[in-house]
């Protein structure tokens, strides 16, 4: 059974196929016009200024920790508040039982943190190739 959509003869393929080559170069088009609007300056200003930028860089991942706990610790006090439930209460429960979430709370912190980490690397240390398009 053909599809509505299915071009049989080689025209009706090659434009088929020419809209989805079309839609692939305009997106990566956009890609790269879009990564050079916002990773450059950022990439140009880790190169000018890198004590500043590794100033901004750890402050912004000490905040991002900070307010996660903050997030888990208001929306637990919220929790038990709703459910009627002592907030010394819910937290020393949450403390025994909620030891597993806890430790993947942590261990998708290291994560996020390693990741900002080669990121950060990769931009301060690629100062070769900024400098050479700066030029």
């Amino acid at each position: 059974m053909r599809n509505g959509y299915e071009g049989t003869g080689f025209k009706e393929k090659l434009k088929e196929f020419g809209v989805l080559i079309t839609f692939i170069f305009i997106a990566a088009f956009l890609s790269l016009v879009t990564m050079n609007i916002l990773v450059f300056p950022v990439s140009l200003f880790a190169v000018k200024s890198s004590s500043l930028f590794t100033l901004i860089v750890k402050i912004l991942i000490i905040l991002s920790v900070l307010s996660y706990i903050l997030f888990r610790v208001i929306r637990r006090i919220r929790i038990s508040r709703s459910e009627e439930i002592p907030v010394i209460k819910a937290f020393l429960s949450s403390l025994s039982g909620k030891s597993k979430t806890l430790l993947l709370s942590i261990l998708i912190l290291i994560s996020l943190l390693i990741f900002f980490l080669i990121l950060f690397f990769a931009v301060r240390y690629n100062y070769i190739i900024l400098y050479e398009l700066s030029q």
